[in-house]
């Protein structure tokens, strides 16, 4: 029973390591090496606010990724007062991907203090390997 009980555990624990394993090889291949982000007013208007974004992700495994399946994630604060949302340049490469863009959101009784509590308002970058899977690329301020 003693017997059992161990190579029970053990499984459990080898079961656990592997699949913690697998998650992070799939995402180990893509990390983003270049962030800007700025923020400004749109034609002269205190209600709607610009976020600029500029991102350059390594693809240091080479992976053959879905080009039109690329899409910036925001935190939920930024998606709820999202008016557009725009990706203007997406450069596939075989060992990098660049990505351009803006999102335009609602800053109607909004103070900077709101704005910067609520950082980082892009949280990712989503897109699909050629094969269908998705890929999450985690952005950390």
């Amino acid at each position: 029973m003693k017997k059992a009980c161990v190579l029970l555990v053990t499984l459990l624990l080898l079961a656990s390591c592997s699949s913690a394993k697998t998650e992070k090889e799939q995402n180990a291949d893509l990390r983003i090496v270049d962030a800007v982000i700025s923020i400004g007013g749109v034609n002269n208007s205190n209600d709607k606010q610009k976020l600029n974004y500029a991102f350059t992700i390594s693809n240091e495994g080479k992976l053959l990724l879905q080009k039109d399946s690329i899409q910036i994630m925001l935190n939920n604060w930024t998606r709820k007062k999202s008016i557009e949302n725009k990706i203007t340049e997406k450069n596939c490469r075989r060992d990098s991907i660049s990505i351009k863009g803006y999102v335009i959101f609602s800053s109607k009784d909004v103070q900077k203090e709101e704005i910067a509590i609520n950082e980082p308002l892009i949280t990712g970058i989503k897109m699909k390997k050629e094969n269908g899977k998705e890929v999450i690329v985690k952005y950390y301020k």
